[in-house]
């Protein structure tokens, strides 16, 4: 019943990407997403030590958050871009305040258009070339607003997650953006997986052990979590 209650609550058509991004960072981010109703983070490392979002670090840098918001990891930003595409999201670049010129003002630009819409986010507030080309816009906070309030990167990207709420509101139906019966019961199915790894309660058979000496226990756990939400569509 809870995890029916949150998603409820999550916001359809509306997805984050991290290119490359930082633990800490990427721990503040998902909990902007969880309180602004975003569904879906998408991760891609190319250019830095790859971590799982899911990993017990990012519970407690997130304070739980990455528990509650979907996540996906790619391995290259072109594998990411097809995968949107695929699923009919427009992609728009986040700018931070090292790259102002390249953006639109959040507050406004059209961002309600969008039935599904994907927020990028590049290491260093500019995206990577492989997901330039994907990219149709970038949009920014203000610099007289982000520099004035001395926005962190994680704050830019609650501002702008509030502002699409905030448009979806004024311009549509408050149903309109709710997800579906079909869309709930996945994000229940991604959540229950999720909580039940928390608590595993199997034992690794004799094959499975020979094979994993290398790897720690609980990217074990997580190798055999992400094949099951890879099973469920995720």
């Amino acid at each position: 019943e809870k995890f029916l209650s949150v998603a409820k609550r999550r916001q359809r058509g509306l997805v984050l990407v991290l290119e490359n991004p930082d633990r800490l960072d990427a721990a503040a981010i998902l909990r902007a997403c969880d309180a602004f109703g975003a569904m879906e983070v998408h991760f891609i490392f190319e250019s830095v030590k790859p971590f799982d979002p899911l990993a017990n670090r990012q519970v407690m840098k997130s304070e739980g958050s990455n528990l509650w918001v979907c996540s996906r990891v790619f391995d290259t930003a072109a594998e990411c871009a097809q995968h949107l595409e695929s699923r009919g999201f427009v992609s728009v670049a986040i700018a931070t305040s090292s790259a102002p010129n390249l953006a639109a003002n959040v507050f406004e630009a059209d961002l309600a258009c969008e039935e599904r819409l994907a927020l990028w986010l590049g290491s260093g507030g500019v995206v990577s070339e492989g997901a330039a080309v994907s990219v149709s816009r970038a949009i920014c906070v203000p610099s007289s607003v982000a520099c004035a309030e001395g926005l962190v990167i994680s704050s830019v990207v609650a501002v702008m997650l509030a502002e699409i709420g905030r448009q979806r509101r004024v311009n549509f139906p408050s149903k309109c953006w709710s997800l579906d019966v079909a869309e709930q019961q996945s994000y229940v199915q991604w959540c229950s997986a999720v909580h039940l790894k928390r608590h595993p309660k199997q034992e690794k058979s004799e094959e499975q052990a020979a094979g994993d000496d290398a790897v720690s226990p609980e990217y074990q756990r997580l190798g055999q979590l992400r094949a099951e939400l890879a099973r469920q569509g995720w």
